[in-house]
């Protein structure tokens, strides 16, 4: 409305009006004009307010996105009749099996996970057998061999045939010794240690001929190798890696070692280049990863023989922002398994190197694996699935095994959180763009409520295809929460009240919905965040 219509407006009521309005001691017409127009200035910009307000607090969220690259993990857990609290992997094979251990009060079970290629894991507790009460597993070929330890002192190496499923101990050149292990090889031959009485431990490689075991010394065949010596990783090529120090544990006089045998049989041992080194592991190309220290820090690196000479190259330049670092595995790719390690040893980061670029794991966990923190790489196969040490959602100890094949998309909505009212529908909104066939997909859900026994979850699909996620009362609790729904029934996660899988071979084009519905008018209320998608693709 324009200046002049008020005006006429005010002036056309009557001919009372307009004395009463023309004559009036204390007022204009431009005055009372005045007074109309910022009277309806101020009622117009609160009705604006109103609706805007409304629309962020009420409306269904933005329709928007980001999306990364993820991998596919899965956590580790202990044999559930053991009811233990910590698992730790020790070394993975080329068919995903996993050697490691579960520990609970003051007992250690040795413990192999292995897939059933069913999307489940399954875990077989060798300590429930009277031969292993109190073991570790270490290490495991590809045809799921496994040694490891029976004890930690005095120990006692062990070897579980993976063909037959007999268990051997391993020998020893003396009563003096006792024997401990390392890894194993496709060939079958361990590399290990021997401790002797002293506590003095030396290099030694396991083999068995005919079905008799024998072990070689290797620490005493050289008077390079120091007091204490040992093992770390072994090759196809009989290629065995590891240390010496002048005493037990001293990192100040650690040097990398490989021993190389040739095909008659004689033993020749290489002093690797770098300060206060220490080798952990090769790949069947020969090289080597491990530790050296600059200026009093550790490095992880890399050795690898190039025209004829040991070249040592450095890993901390990629690890920005970690002065410390550690490699742990390699594999026939070059992709390897680094620790980083802030300056005080607090923080440690699980990393995988390739091709100059150093990735940290943890941004590559999908939304469904909110919680989950991997610190210390463990070892890599040559398909570049991953064994870890970390902590899952709940804080506890755990092995995690990463596949960096298994792609995986995360899809998280953007936008403001959205109120969750009492007895209403809160929902957040995201259109993907992306023609991907699904062949595995999982929701994550951060929400505040205060009730969450109250609410009801659907996703709804691309045409309207919805899943019931889970009824009213099927989650208790109150506070902040990201809750996972994942078919698989995997640690930490909702199995769906209706299954997942049934967008599998469809489009992940189009609109996805999160719908929340509090069922109670009990003035409960909260808020809705942001949603997830994980998706596997078809690749």
């Amino acid at each position: 409305m324009s200046r002049r219509s008020s005006r006429w407006l005010v002036a056309g009521n009557g001919s009372h009006d307009n004395r009463t309005l023309r004559h009036a001691p204390s007022f204009s017409s431009d005055l009372l004009y005045l007074l109309l127009e910022r009277w309806c200035l101020m009622t117009r910009t609160c009705c604006l307010m109103a609706v805007v307000l409304g629309a962020l607090l009420f409306a269904p969220g933005a329709d928007a996105q980001t999306k990364r690259l993820s991998y596919a993990i899965a956590e580790l857990s202990p044999e559930s009749t053991y009811g233990s609290t910590v698992t730790s992997g020790g070394s993975v094979n080329n068919w995903g099996q996993v050697a490691g251990h579960s520990s609970g009060g003051t007992e250690i079970r040795a413990c192999i996970w292995e897939p059933d290629g069913r999307g489940n894991w399954l875990v077989r507790d060798f300590g429930a057998s009277d031969f292993l009460s109190d073991a570790r597993a270490i290490g495991i070929n590809d045809w799921g061999d496994v040694v490891g330890s029976r004890a930690f002192r005095p120990m006692e190496g062990y070897f579980y045939d993976g063909l037959t499923g007999e268990f051997h101990t391993l020998p020893t050149p003396g009563e003096e010794f006792d024997p401990g292990v390392g890894e194993i090889n496709n060939l079958g031959i361990v590399s290990g240690v021997l401790e002797r009485q002293d506590y003095t431990i030396c290099a030694a490689i396991y083999e068995r001929t005919d079905g008799t075991w024998t072990v070689t010394n290797l620490a005493d065949m050289f008077d390079t190798v120091q007091a204490y010596s040992g093992t770390s990783g072994i090759n196809d090529n009989v290629q065995i890696v590891g240390y010496s120090s002048a005493q037990r544990n001293d990192a100040t006089t650690y040097m990398a070692h490989l021993w190389e045998r040739d095909a008659d049989g004689t033993w020749t041992l290489t002093n690797l280049p770098g300060d206060r080194s220490f080798a952990s592991a090769i790949n069947n190309r020969g090289q080597i990863v491990g530790t050296h220290s600059v200026n009093g820090s550790r490095h992880a690196c890399i050795w690898q023989r190039v025209d004829g000479e040991w070249d040592l190259t450095d890993l901390s330049p990629f690890a920005t922002g970690y002065p410390g670092s550690w490699g742990s595995g390699i594999n026939e790719s070059g992709q390897v398994l680094v620790t980083m390690i802030n300056s005080s040893g607090s923080v440690e980061v699980a990393c995988l190197y390739e091709n100059g670029v150093m990735r940290n794991l943890n941004n590559f966990l999908p939304a469904a694996a909110a919680g989950i923190v991997l610190k210390r790489g463990k070892d890599i196969n040559d398909y570049g699935q991953v064994v870890f040490f970390g902590y899952n959602p709940a804080g506890t100890m755990r092995a995690f095994l990463m596949d960096t094949r298994a792609v995986t998309y995360s899809y998280s909505s953007t936008g403001s959180a959205v109120s969750i009212r009492d007895k209403s529908t809160a929902s957040k909104s995201m259109t993907l763009t992306d023609n991907e066939t699904i062949t595995d997909l999982n929701v994550a859900v951060t929400l505040y409520h205060t009730r969450y026994a109250d609410l009801k979850f659907e996703l709804i699909g691309p045409n309207n295809v919805t899943r019931l996620l889970c009824n009213a009362g099927a989650i208790t609790g109150s506070g902040t929460k990201t809750l996972a729904f994942d078919d698989d029934g995997a640690v930490g996660r909702i199995v769906p009240a209706q299954p997942l899988s049934y967008y599998d071979g469809t489009s992940t084009k189009g609109k996805w919905t999160l719908k929340i519905s509090d069922t109670v008018r009990n003035f409960k209320t909260g808020s809705f965040t942001s949603f997830a998608l994980d998706v596997a693709p078809s690749l």
